[in-house]
Protein backbone atom coordinates (compact mmCIF):
# COMPACT_ATOMS: atom_id res chain seq x y z
CA UNK A 1 0.00 0.00 0.00
CA UNK A 2 2.42 2.22 1.46
CA UNK A 3 4.83 1.44 -2.13
CA UNK A 4 1.77 2.46 -4.13
CA UNK A 5 0.93 5.75 -2.46
CA UNK A 6 5.32 6.15 -3.46
CA UNK A 7 4.82 5.29 -7.01
CA UNK A 8 2.14 7.75 -7.51
CA UNK A 9 3.46 10.46 -5.51
CA UNK A 10 7.03 9.81 -8.01
CA UNK A 11 4.45 10.15 -10.52
CA UNK A 12 3.17 13.10 -9.78
CA UNK A 13 6.59 14.76 -9.19
CA UNK A 14 7.65 13.72 -12.98
CA UNK A 15 4.47 14.93 -14.34
CA UNK A 16 5.16 18.69 -12.55
CA UNK A 17 8.26 18.70 -13.56
CA UNK A 18 7.75 20.14 -17.17
CA UNK A 19 5.37 22.30 -16.11
CA UNK A 20 7.63 23.96 -13.71
CA UNK A 21 10.63 23.84 -16.78
CA UNK A 22 7.84 25.78 -18.92
CA UNK A 23 8.06 28.38 -16.91
CA UNK A 24 11.78 29.02 -16.51
CA UNK A 25 12.58 31.42 -19.56
CA UNK A 26 15.53 30.48 -21.20
CA UNK A 27 18.48 32.48 -22.06
CA UNK A 28 17.93 35.67 -24.74
CA UNK A 29 21.19 34.63 -27.11
CA UNK A 30 22.55 38.37 -28.36
CA UNK A 31 25.56 37.36 -30.41
CA UNK A 32 26.57 36.38 -33.10
CA UNK A 33 23.85 37.45 -34.87
CA UNK A 34 22.02 34.59 -37.33
CA UNK A 35 24.33 34.00 -40.37
CA UNK A 36 27.22 36.07 -38.91
CA UNK A 37 30.35 35.07 -41.14
CA UNK A 38 33.67 35.62 -39.64
CA UNK A 39 37.38 34.01 -40.17
CA UNK A 40 37.32 34.25 -36.18
CA UNK A 41 38.13 30.52 -35.04
CA UNK A 42 37.45 31.17 -31.34
CA UNK A 43 33.79 32.71 -31.42
CA UNK A 44 32.68 34.24 -28.67
CA UNK A 45 28.87 32.95 -27.75
CA UNK A 46 26.97 35.60 -25.79
CA UNK A 47 23.35 35.42 -23.91
CA UNK A 48 21.45 37.62 -21.97
CA UNK A 49 19.03 36.28 -18.73
CA UNK A 50 15.86 37.78 -17.89
CA UNK A 51 17.18 37.50 -13.63
CA UNK A 52 20.19 36.23 -11.76
CA UNK A 53 20.92 32.48 -12.79
CA UNK A 54 23.13 29.84 -10.59
CA UNK A 55 24.61 28.39 -13.82
CA UNK A 56 24.57 28.60 -17.70
CA UNK A 57 25.43 25.58 -20.32
CA UNK A 58 26.23 26.61 -23.75
CA UNK A 59 26.11 24.02 -26.58
CA UNK A 60 27.93 23.93 -30.27
CA UNK A 61 26.25 21.53 -32.64
CA UNK A 62 27.35 21.08 -36.87
CA UNK A 63 23.29 21.09 -37.72
CA UNK A 64 20.59 22.60 -37.13
CA UNK A 65 18.57 19.89 -36.43
CA UNK A 66 17.49 19.17 -32.93
CA UNK A 67 18.07 16.56 -31.47
CA UNK A 68 22.33 15.58 -32.69
CA UNK A 69 24.72 15.34 -29.82
CA UNK A 70 26.88 18.75 -29.63
CA UNK A 71 30.37 18.50 -30.61
CA UNK A 72 31.58 20.93 -28.01
CA UNK A 73 30.00 22.14 -24.58
CA UNK A 74 30.31 23.87 -21.68
CA UNK A 75 28.98 24.88 -18.03
CA UNK A 76 29.80 28.60 -16.47
CA UNK A 77 28.37 30.90 -14.38
CA UNK A 78 29.33 33.63 -16.91
CA UNK A 79 26.94 34.71 -19.86
CA UNK A 80 29.31 34.29 -22.78
CA UNK A 81 31.53 31.24 -23.85
CA UNK A 82 34.62 31.69 -25.74
CA UNK A 83 33.99 28.55 -27.88
CA UNK A 84 35.93 25.71 -28.01
CA UNK A 85 37.77 26.44 -24.70
CA UNK A 86 37.31 24.60 -21.63
CA UNK A 87 34.91 21.90 -23.84
CA UNK A 88 33.99 19.08 -21.73
CA UNK A 89 33.11 16.85 -24.45
CA UNK A 90 36.07 14.55 -25.32
CA UNK A 91 35.90 15.18 -29.21
CA UNK A 92 38.03 15.49 -31.60
CA UNK A 93 37.14 19.01 -32.20
CA UNK A 94 40.45 20.86 -31.64
CA UNK A 95 41.38 24.37 -29.69
CA UNK A 96 40.20 26.36 -32.46
CA UNK A 97 36.86 26.33 -35.09
CA UNK A 98 37.51 25.23 -38.55
CA UNK A 99 36.08 26.54 -41.78
CA UNK A 100 32.12 25.30 -41.44
CA UNK A 101 28.72 26.53 -40.26
CA UNK A 102 27.86 26.05 -36.58
CA UNK A 103 24.86 26.27 -34.70
CA UNK A 104 24.20 27.25 -30.66
CA UNK A 105 22.28 27.25 -27.71
CA UNK A 106 21.73 27.82 -24.06
CA UNK A 107 19.96 27.24 -21.55
CA UNK A 108 20.39 28.51 -17.50
CA UNK A 109 19.65 27.15 -14.19
CA UNK A 110 17.38 29.03 -11.72
CA UNK A 111 17.41 27.41 -8.15
CA UNK A 112 18.67 24.27 -9.19
CA UNK A 113 15.73 23.97 -11.81
CA UNK A 114 16.91 24.04 -15.45
CA UNK A 115 15.21 25.55 -18.40
CA UNK A 116 14.87 24.77 -21.71
CA UNK A 117 17.64 25.86 -24.59
CA UNK A 118 16.57 28.51 -26.32
CA UNK A 119 15.14 27.72 -30.27
CA UNK A 120 15.92 27.82 -32.51
CA UNK A 121 19.34 27.95 -32.77
CA UNK A 122 21.45 30.61 -33.98
CA UNK A 123 24.43 29.86 -36.32
CA UNK A 124 27.52 31.40 -37.73
CA UNK A 125 30.18 30.45 -40.08
CA UNK A 126 33.78 30.46 -39.84
CA UNK A 127 34.73 31.24 -43.35
CA UNK A 128 38.58 30.76 -43.49
CA UNK A 129 40.99 27.87 -41.70
CA UNK A 130 43.59 30.52 -40.40
CA UNK A 131 43.43 32.78 -37.23
CA UNK A 132 42.06 36.52 -37.35
CA UNK A 133 43.05 38.81 -39.59
CA UNK A 134 45.89 41.58 -37.79
CA UNK A 135 45.68 45.10 -39.53
CA UNK A 136 48.65 47.44 -38.46
CA UNK A 137 45.64 50.17 -38.06
CA UNK A 138 44.11 48.28 -35.77
CA UNK A 139 45.87 49.81 -32.41
CA UNK A 140 46.34 47.72 -29.27
CA UNK A 141 44.60 49.65 -26.19
CA UNK A 142 47.01 52.34 -24.69
CA UNK A 143 47.69 51.14 -20.74
CA UNK A 144 46.88 53.56 -18.29
CA UNK A 145 47.60 52.07 -14.95
CA UNK A 146 49.14 50.53 -12.57
CA UNK A 147 52.22 52.58 -13.76
CA UNK A 148 54.99 50.50 -14.48
CA UNK A 149 57.19 49.31 -11.16
CA UNK A 150 54.11 50.27 -9.42
CA UNK A 151 54.13 48.89 -5.40
CA UNK A 152 51.23 48.84 -3.15
CA UNK A 153 49.40 46.66 -0.65
CA UNK A 154 46.29 46.73 -2.72
CA UNK A 155 45.74 42.24 -3.23
CA UNK A 156 42.54 43.26 -5.91
CA UNK A 157 44.54 45.65 -8.68
CA UNK A 158 42.73 47.50 -11.22
CA UNK A 159 44.03 47.66 -14.72
CA UNK A 160 42.86 50.73 -16.90
CA UNK A 161 43.26 51.19 -20.51
CA UNK A 162 41.96 53.57 -22.94
CA UNK A 163 41.61 53.23 -26.92
CA UNK A 164 41.70 55.56 -30.04
CA UNK A 165 38.45 54.06 -30.92
CA UNK A 166 34.92 52.71 -29.80
CA UNK A 167 35.78 48.61 -29.31
CA UNK A 168 33.68 45.55 -29.15
CA UNK A 169 35.71 43.84 -26.52
CA UNK A 170 38.96 43.91 -24.49
CA UNK A 171 40.64 40.93 -23.14
CA UNK A 172 42.73 41.51 -20.23
CA UNK A 173 45.55 38.72 -19.51
CA UNK A 174 47.41 39.00 -16.09
CA UNK A 175 51.05 36.62 -15.53
CA UNK A 176 53.24 35.88 -12.84
CA UNK A 177 56.33 35.12 -15.35
CA UNK A 178 58.21 37.43 -17.28
CA UNK A 179 58.46 35.78 -20.71
CA UNK A 180 56.26 36.12 -23.41
CA UNK A 181 55.38 32.23 -23.51
CA UNK A 182 53.88 32.97 -19.98
CA UNK A 183 51.00 31.05 -19.64
CA UNK A 184 48.47 33.88 -17.91
CA UNK A 185 47.44 32.98 -14.13
CA UNK A 186 44.11 35.05 -14.74
CA UNK A 187 42.73 36.56 -17.39
CA UNK A 188 39.03 38.16 -18.28
CA UNK A 189 36.76 39.61 -21.59
CA UNK A 190 34.88 42.82 -20.64
CA UNK A 191 33.27 45.20 -22.21
CA UNK A 192 34.62 48.27 -19.62
CA UNK A 193 37.68 49.81 -20.33
CA UNK A 194 39.26 48.53 -16.72
CA UNK A 195 39.47 45.15 -14.90
CA UNK A 196 39.95 44.61 -10.82
CA UNK A 197 42.18 41.52 -11.47
CA UNK A 198 41.34 38.97 -10.60
CA UNK A 199 37.79 39.31 -10.42
CA UNK A 200 35.97 37.22 -13.01
CA UNK A 201 39.03 35.11 -13.52
CA UNK A 202 38.28 32.77 -16.39
CA UNK A 203 41.03 30.34 -15.40
CA UNK A 204 41.22 28.52 -12.46
CA UNK A 205 44.77 29.08 -10.68
CA UNK A 206 43.67 31.97 -9.68
CA UNK A 207 40.92 33.74 -7.60
CA UNK A 208 39.90 36.09 -4.91
CA UNK A 209 42.73 38.29 -4.33
CA UNK A 210 46.85 38.34 -5.41
CA UNK A 211 49.29 36.98 -3.80
CA UNK A 212 52.86 39.34 -2.60
CA UNK A 213 54.73 39.32 -5.70
CA UNK A 214 55.26 40.94 -9.20
CA UNK A 215 53.24 40.61 -11.97
CA UNK A 216 53.19 41.49 -15.69
CA UNK A 217 49.72 42.33 -17.91
CA UNK A 218 48.64 43.29 -21.56
CA UNK A 219 45.53 43.87 -23.22
CA UNK A 220 44.10 43.45 -26.56
CA UNK A 221 41.07 45.32 -28.22
CA UNK A 222 38.51 43.65 -30.29
CA UNK A 223 36.75 45.62 -33.60
CA UNK A 224 34.91 44.87 -36.25
CA UNK A 225 35.26 41.35 -34.75
CA UNK A 226 39.08 41.57 -35.17
CA UNK A 227 41.21 41.61 -32.55
CA UNK A 228 44.36 43.68 -31.82
CA UNK A 229 47.50 42.89 -30.87
CA UNK A 230 47.93 43.13 -27.33
CA UNK A 231 50.17 46.33 -26.51
CA UNK A 232 54.28 45.25 -25.56
CA UNK A 233 55.93 45.60 -23.80
CA UNK A 234 53.83 44.57 -21.14
CA UNK A 235 53.33 46.59 -17.51
CA UNK A 236 54.75 45.13 -14.45
CA UNK A 237 53.35 45.68 -11.05
CA UNK A 238 54.39 44.30 -7.30
CA UNK A 239 51.66 43.39 -4.64
CA UNK A 240 54.18 44.21 -1.68
CA UNK A 241 51.98 42.71 1.28
CA UNK A 242 49.72 39.82 1.49
CA UNK A 243 47.41 41.76 3.30
CA UNK A 244 44.39 44.20 2.34
CA UNK A 245 45.23 48.18 1.52
CA UNK A 246 45.44 50.39 5.19
CA UNK A 247 42.93 52.58 6.11
CA UNK A 248 43.51 55.79 7.43
CA UNK A 249 41.21 57.74 9.58
CA UNK A 250 42.49 61.35 8.24
CA UNK A 251 41.53 60.34 4.33
CA UNK A 252 38.19 61.73 4.44
CA UNK A 253 35.10 59.53 2.87
CA UNK A 254 33.43 60.77 0.12
CA UNK A 255 30.59 63.29 0.69
CA UNK A 256 27.09 61.33 -0.05
CA UNK A 257 24.70 63.63 -1.73
CA UNK A 258 21.57 61.91 -3.17
CA UNK A 259 19.27 60.19 -2.99
CA UNK A 260 18.98 62.29 0.50
CA UNK A 261 17.82 60.15 3.64
CA UNK A 262 14.32 58.90 3.89
CA UNK A 263 13.89 59.76 0.11
CA UNK A 264 10.75 57.72 -0.90
CA UNK A 265 10.19 57.12 -5.35
CA UNK A 266 8.76 54.26 -7.61
CA UNK A 267 12.68 54.32 -8.94
CA UNK A 268 14.15 50.47 -9.09
CA UNK A 269 17.35 52.16 -10.39
CA UNK A 270 18.21 54.86 -8.01
CA UNK A 271 21.44 56.75 -8.72
CA UNK A 272 23.65 57.05 -5.95
CA UNK A 273 25.62 59.90 -5.51
CA UNK A 274 28.73 61.07 -3.75
CA UNK A 275 31.25 63.95 -3.97
CA UNK A 276 35.03 63.83 -2.75
CA UNK A 277 37.11 66.44 -1.37
CA UNK A 278 40.41 65.68 -3.53
CA UNK A 279 41.41 63.81 -6.62
CA UNK A 280 40.26 59.99 -6.23
CA UNK A 281 41.40 56.94 -8.53
CA UNK A 282 38.50 54.96 -6.94
CA UNK A 283 35.11 54.64 -5.45
CA UNK A 284 33.40 51.58 -3.67
CA UNK A 285 30.13 51.55 -3.12
CA UNK A 286 27.51 49.25 -1.11
CA UNK A 287 23.89 48.71 -1.00
CA UNK A 288 22.13 47.11 2.38
CA UNK A 289 18.90 46.22 3.01
CA UNK A 290 19.27 46.42 6.64
CA UNK A 291 21.37 48.93 8.82
CA UNK A 292 23.75 48.12 11.43
CA UNK A 293 22.35 44.13 11.38
CA UNK A 294 26.34 43.11 10.85
CA UNK A 295 24.60 40.85 6.95
CA UNK A 296 26.67 41.46 4.31
CA UNK A 297 25.77 43.82 1.64
CA UNK A 298 23.45 42.67 -1.30
CA UNK A 299 25.09 45.05 -3.95
CA UNK A 300 28.68 46.71 -4.35
CA UNK A 301 30.38 48.03 -7.00
CA UNK A 302 34.24 49.30 -7.88
CA UNK A 303 33.86 52.44 -10.34
CA UNK A 304 35.93 55.49 -11.15
CA UNK A 305 32.77 57.47 -11.22
CA UNK A 306 31.00 59.90 -8.31
CA UNK A 307 27.80 58.05 -9.16
CA UNK A 308 26.47 54.80 -9.42
CA UNK A 309 23.08 53.49 -10.74
CA UNK A 310 22.20 50.61 -8.50
CA UNK A 311 22.27 47.72 -8.70
CA UNK A 312 23.73 47.59 -12.50
CA UNK A 313 27.44 46.84 -12.59
CA UNK A 314 26.51 44.39 -9.25
CA UNK A 315 29.41 42.54 -8.47
CA UNK A 316 28.28 40.24 -5.75
CA UNK A 317 26.49 36.68 -6.84
CA UNK A 318 23.16 37.14 -4.93
CA UNK A 319 19.85 36.68 -5.60
CA UNK A 320 18.84 40.21 -6.38
CA UNK A 321 17.29 40.74 -9.51
CA UNK A 322 18.29 43.49 -12.22
CA UNK A 323 15.55 46.03 -10.56
CA UNK A 324 15.08 46.80 -7.10
CA UNK A 325 11.96 45.28 -5.20
CA UNK A 326 9.47 47.28 -3.03
CA UNK A 327 11.21 48.07 0.60
CA UNK A 328 13.65 49.99 2.33
CA UNK A 329 17.53 50.28 1.83
CA UNK A 330 20.84 51.52 2.83
CA UNK A 331 23.97 52.79 0.92
CA UNK A 332 27.61 54.12 2.22
CA UNK A 333 30.54 54.98 -0.08
CA UNK A 334 34.60 54.75 0.52
CA UNK A 335 37.02 56.32 -1.76
CA UNK A 336 40.69 55.30 -2.29
CA UNK A 337 43.88 58.00 -2.72
CA UNK A 338 46.84 56.93 -4.07
CA UNK A 339 46.50 53.27 -3.08
CA UNK A 340 44.80 53.66 0.21
CA UNK A 341 41.53 53.51 1.18
CA UNK A 342 39.41 55.96 3.45
CA UNK A 343 36.79 55.05 5.33
CA UNK A 344 32.84 54.58 4.58
CA UNK A 345 30.72 57.23 5.20
CA UNK A 346 29.09 57.08 8.53
CA UNK A 347 25.96 56.96 9.40
CA UNK A 348 24.54 55.02 6.42
CA UNK A 349 21.74 57.28 4.35
CA UNK A 350 18.68 55.60 3.42
CA UNK A 351 15.81 55.41 0.70
CA UNK A 352 12.84 53.79 0.01
CA UNK A 353 11.42 52.14 -3.01
CA UNK A 354 7.40 52.10 -2.76
CA UNK A 355 6.17 50.92 -5.26
CA UNK A 356 7.05 47.20 -6.51
CA UNK A 357 6.22 48.29 -10.72
CA UNK A 358 8.18 50.47 -13.30
CA UNK A 359 10.78 52.65 -12.68
CA UNK A 360 9.78 56.92 -12.37
CA UNK A 361 10.61 57.21 -16.10
CA UNK A 362 7.37 54.90 -16.94
CA UNK A 363 5.16 56.33 -14.72
CA UNK A 364 6.41 60.38 -14.46
CA UNK A 365 7.16 62.45 -17.07
CA UNK A 366 10.54 63.97 -16.89
CA UNK A 367 10.47 67.55 -16.29
CA UNK A 368 11.36 70.42 -18.28
CA UNK A 369 15.78 70.93 -19.18
CA UNK A 370 17.04 73.23 -17.55
CA UNK A 371 17.36 76.45 -19.68
CA UNK A 372 21.46 77.40 -20.48
CA UNK A 373 21.69 81.29 -19.66
CA UNK A 374 25.60 81.81 -20.17
CA UNK A 375 27.89 82.03 -21.58
CA UNK A 376 26.05 82.66 -24.73
CA UNK A 377 27.00 80.08 -27.39
CA UNK A 378 29.54 80.08 -29.55
CA UNK A 379 31.36 82.38 -26.83
CA UNK A 380 35.32 83.04 -27.52
CA UNK A 381 37.19 83.09 -24.42
CA UNK A 382 40.67 83.75 -22.91
CA UNK A 383 39.42 85.06 -19.37
CA UNK A 384 39.09 82.31 -16.41
CA UNK A 385 37.20 81.35 -14.47
CA UNK A 386 34.77 79.98 -17.09
CA UNK A 387 30.85 80.07 -15.57
CA UNK A 388 28.21 77.83 -16.73
CA UNK A 389 24.77 78.70 -15.71
CA UNK A 390 21.28 77.50 -16.08
CA UNK A 391 18.04 78.84 -15.55
CA UNK A 392 15.46 76.00 -13.56
CA UNK A 393 12.01 75.83 -11.59
CA UNK A 394 12.64 76.80 -8.04
CA UNK A 395 13.38 74.41 -5.54
CA UNK A 396 15.27 72.39 -8.05
CA UNK A 397 17.02 69.41 -5.71
CA UNK A 398 20.02 68.81 -8.20
CA UNK A 399 21.89 69.77 -11.07
CA UNK A 400 24.30 67.57 -13.48
CA UNK A 401 26.74 69.71 -15.55
CA UNK A 402 28.97 67.87 -18.48
CA UNK A 403 31.59 69.68 -20.48
CA UNK A 404 33.26 67.38 -23.28
CA UNK A 405 35.38 68.54 -26.88
CA UNK A 406 33.30 69.40 -29.43
CA UNK A 407 32.39 66.01 -31.46
CA UNK A 408 33.49 63.77 -28.51
CA UNK A 409 30.30 60.96 -27.32
CA UNK A 410 28.67 62.18 -24.53
CA UNK A 411 30.42 59.27 -22.27
CA UNK A 412 34.07 61.23 -22.79
CA UNK A 413 33.30 64.25 -20.56
CA UNK A 414 36.19 66.57 -20.12
CA UNK A 415 34.80 67.83 -16.74
CA UNK A 416 31.74 66.85 -14.91
CA UNK A 417 29.59 67.59 -11.58
CA UNK A 418 26.57 67.47 -9.04
CA UNK A 419 25.90 70.66 -7.70
CA UNK A 420 23.09 72.23 -5.94
CA UNK A 421 23.48 75.44 -7.98
CA UNK A 422 22.13 76.72 -10.87
CA UNK A 423 25.67 77.91 -11.86
CA UNK A 424 29.23 76.04 -12.10
CA UNK A 425 33.01 77.37 -12.46
CA UNK A 426 35.09 75.07 -14.50
CA UNK A 427 37.97 73.66 -12.70
CA UNK A 428 40.56 75.08 -16.01
CA UNK A 429 43.56 76.49 -15.22
CA UNK A 430 46.39 78.08 -17.68
CA UNK A 431 47.87 77.12 -19.57
CA UNK A 432 44.94 75.40 -21.65
CA UNK A 433 45.18 74.05 -24.93
CA UNK A 434 42.85 75.85 -26.91
CA UNK A 435 39.61 74.02 -28.39
CA UNK A 436 35.72 74.36 -29.06
CA UNK A 437 34.22 72.81 -25.78
CA UNK A 438 30.27 71.75 -25.53
CA UNK A 439 28.39 71.79 -22.61
CA UNK A 440 24.88 70.80 -21.11
CA UNK A 441 22.99 69.83 -18.23
CA UNK A 442 19.89 67.90 -16.70
CA UNK A 443 18.09 68.94 -13.61
CA UNK A 444 16.70 66.27 -10.88
CA UNK A 445 13.53 67.17 -9.28
CA UNK A 446 13.71 64.55 -6.46
CA UNK A 447 11.92 62.13 -8.20
CA UNK A 448 12.73 61.84 -11.73
CA UNK A 449 15.98 63.21 -13.72
CA UNK A 450 15.20 65.32 -17.10
CA UNK A 451 16.71 65.29 -20.18
CA UNK A 452 19.80 67.18 -21.21
CA UNK A 453 19.29 70.61 -22.83
CA UNK A 454 19.67 70.40 -26.55
CA UNK A 455 21.20 71.43 -28.64
CA UNK A 456 24.06 71.31 -26.39
CA UNK A 457 25.87 74.94 -25.99
CA UNK A 458 29.83 75.57 -27.20
CA UNK A 459 32.19 77.82 -26.26
CA UNK A 460 35.62 78.21 -27.38
CA UNK A 461 39.07 78.73 -25.44
CA UNK A 462 41.09 81.08 -27.64
CA UNK A 463 45.02 81.04 -27.55
CA UNK A 464 45.73 83.80 -25.10
CA UNK A 465 48.12 86.91 -25.86
CA UNK A 466 51.91 86.29 -25.74
CA UNK A 467 52.76 85.94 -21.67
CA UNK A 468 49.32 84.49 -20.92
CA UNK A 469 50.28 81.35 -21.94
CA UNK A 470 53.68 78.88 -20.69
CA UNK A 471 54.90 79.07 -17.50
CA UNK A 472 52.35 79.80 -15.18
CA UNK A 473 54.65 81.12 -12.72
CA UNK A 474 55.93 84.08 -15.20
CA UNK A 475 55.30 87.64 -14.15
CA UNK A 476 54.47 90.03 -17.24
CA UNK A 477 54.41 93.16 -15.24
CA UNK A 478 56.20 95.52 -12.84
CA UNK A 479 52.76 95.83 -11.11
CA UNK A 480 53.10 92.26 -9.28
CA UNK A 481 55.66 89.68 -7.66
CA UNK A 482 56.06 86.09 -7.41
CA UNK A 483 53.43 85.00 -4.73
CA UNK A 484 54.44 82.55 -1.61
CA UNK A 485 52.09 80.95 0.96
CA UNK A 486 52.86 80.31 4.27
CA UNK A 487 53.26 78.43 5.81
CA UNK A 488 54.04 75.10 3.55
CA UNK A 489 53.20 72.52 4.21
CA UNK A 490 50.40 73.58 5.62
CA UNK A 491 48.71 72.32 8.78
CA UNK A 492 45.93 71.94 10.56
CA UNK A 493 46.17 75.31 10.88
CA UNK A 494 45.98 76.32 7.44
CA UNK A 495 48.24 78.92 5.24
CA UNK A 496 47.79 82.11 3.84
CA UNK A 497 49.17 83.06 0.41
CA UNK A 498 50.83 86.64 -0.52
CA UNK A 499 50.69 88.77 -3.17
CA UNK A 500 52.30 92.20 -4.06
CA UNK A 501 49.41 94.24 -5.86
CA UNK A 502 49.53 97.71 -7.09
CA UNK A 503 46.91 100.20 -6.59
CA UNK A 504 43.78 99.06 -8.72
CA UNK A 505 44.93 96.11 -9.75
CA UNK A 506 42.89 93.03 -9.85
CA UNK A 507 43.16 89.42 -8.71
CA UNK A 508 41.49 86.57 -7.77
CA UNK A 509 42.80 83.01 -6.37
CA UNK A 510 41.25 79.61 -6.49
CA UNK A 511 42.58 75.89 -5.23
CA UNK A 512 42.09 73.43 -7.63
CA UNK A 513 43.47 69.01 -7.48
CA UNK A 514 46.54 68.86 -9.74
CA UNK A 515 44.38 67.50 -12.67
CA UNK A 516 42.18 70.55 -12.77
CA UNK A 517 39.28 69.81 -9.76
CA UNK A 518 38.20 73.27 -7.86
CA UNK A 519 38.67 73.03 -4.32
CA UNK A 520 37.67 76.58 -2.51
CA UNK A 521 37.43 79.91 -4.59
CA UNK A 522 38.75 83.32 -3.24
CA UNK A 523 36.55 86.48 -4.66
CA UNK A 524 38.45 89.16 -6.62
CA UNK A 525 40.44 91.46 -4.20
CA UNK A 526 42.06 95.00 -5.42
CA UNK A 527 45.42 96.34 -4.47
CA UNK A 528 45.27 99.57 -2.18
CA UNK A 529 49.30 100.02 -1.52
CA UNK A 530 48.13 101.61 1.46
CA UNK A 531 49.91 102.22 4.50
CA UNK A 532 51.22 99.05 6.77
CA UNK A 533 52.03 97.16 3.50
CA UNK A 534 55.53 95.28 3.72
CA UNK A 535 56.56 96.35 -0.10
CA UNK A 536 53.30 96.20 -0.54
CA UNK A 537 52.71 92.21 0.09
CA UNK A 538 49.34 91.62 1.33
CA UNK A 539 47.49 87.85 2.21
CA UNK A 540 45.29 87.88 -1.03
CA UNK A 541 43.97 84.01 0.19
CA UNK A 542 43.69 82.38 3.41
CA UNK A 543 42.89 78.34 3.19
CA UNK A 544 41.71 76.50 5.74
CA UNK A 545 42.25 72.99 3.77
CA UNK A 546 38.60 72.95 3.46
CA UNK A 547 36.67 72.64 -0.09
CA UNK A 548 33.49 74.62 -0.69
CA UNK A 549 31.39 72.69 1.80
CA UNK A 550 33.29 73.64 4.69
CA UNK A 551 34.59 69.83 4.89
CA UNK A 552 38.50 68.88 5.46
CA UNK A 553 40.45 67.77 2.13
CA UNK A 554 42.77 64.87 2.04
CA UNK A 555 46.55 65.28 2.61
CA UNK A 556 48.50 65.36 -0.96
CA UNK A 557 49.77 68.42 -3.50
CA UNK A 558 47.48 71.37 -4.33
CA UNK A 559 47.77 74.43 -6.99
CA UNK A 560 46.26 77.62 -5.89
CA UNK A 561 45.74 79.37 -9.08
CA UNK A 562 45.96 83.40 -9.23
CA UNK A 563 44.57 85.39 -11.61
CA UNK A 564 45.67 89.40 -11.92
CA UNK A 565 45.02 92.09 -14.13
CA UNK A 566 47.84 91.09 -16.43
CA UNK A 567 49.17 88.09 -15.06
CA UNK A 568 48.36 84.45 -13.99
CA UNK A 569 50.56 82.19 -11.37
CA UNK A 570 50.37 78.93 -10.04
CA UNK A 571 51.25 78.22 -6.17
CA UNK A 572 51.92 74.80 -5.24
CA UNK A 573 50.31 73.89 -1.40
CA UNK A 574 51.55 71.16 0.16
CA UNK A 575 48.48 69.61 2.91
CA UNK A 576 49.95 67.43 5.56
CA UNK A 577 47.89 65.76 8.41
Amino acid sequence: MHKTKHRQLAILVVLAMPVLLFALEPPVPTSPLPGSKGTNTKVELMVDCTGPVEMLHFQLFNSGIGGDDPIAEVYTPYYSWLCPEENSIHSPLPAELQPGEYYWTCRCRYADIWSDFFTPRWNFEVTKDEPPLKYSFLEPPVPISPLPGAKGTNTKVELVVDCTVETEMLHFQLFSGTGESAVPLAEVYTLDYSWLAPEGNIRSQQHGVLEPGIYHWTCRARYGGIWSDFFTPRWDFEVTKDEPPLEHSFLEPPVPISPLPGSKSTNTKPELIVDCPSEIQMLHFRLFSQAGDGTGPIAEVFTPNRSWVVPEGNLINSPLPAELQLGEYYWTCRCRYADVWSGFFTPLWNFEVIKDGPSDAALKPPPDAPIPVAPPSGSKIIEFPITLEVDAPAGTELFHFQVKRSGADITEPVFETYTHERFWSLPLMPPVEPNVYEWSCRLYDGEVWSHWFSPWWTFEIEKPDEGMQGNPDRVSSDNTVRPRAEPNPCGPNGTRVYLSLSPGVQASAAVYTPPGRLVKRRTSRQGSGGRGQESGVRGLLFWDGTDQTGIQVGTGTYLCCISSDDARHVVKIVKSR
